[in-house]
């Protein structure tokens, strides 16, 4: 694949992933190497990004600039788990996030 080719397979990549904010990721390439710019609201959607790019074929290195911008310093826990230590794992989890200041924990055990 050639670097005129790139940019646009990186981009549909980044768009079939749920978890990443396309819209908001730019891509360039030079001799093989893809600089990925922007900025997503979560750490995940920042690595599934440089995974999604790193898959193609053609790709020769990942350059990763994207900014991870927080919307709030509030986390909600959701959802059920099967034992008491799995809801604290959890917990724990989401405290140890960059700049989380509250965690509301509504998750039930099951």
């Amino acid at each position: 694949m050639t670097d005129r080719m790139i940019p646009q397979a990186v981009t549909d990549e980044l768009a079939f992933d749920p978890s990443i904010e396309a819209a908001d990721i730019g891509v360039a390439v030079d001799e093989g190497i893809v600089t990925l710019s922007g900025h997503v609201g979560r750490d995940v959607a920042r690595t599934a990004a440089e995974t999604a790019a790193k898959m193609l074929h053609g790709v020769r290195g990942v350059v990763e600039k994207i900014e991870v911008r927080w919307a709030g310093d509030t986390v909600a826990l959701h959802g059920k788990v099967h034992a008491w230590h799995e809801r604290g794992i959890a917990e724990r989890a989401a405290w140890s996030a960059r700049g989380v200041r509250t965690v509301e924990d509504r998750i039930e055990i099951a």
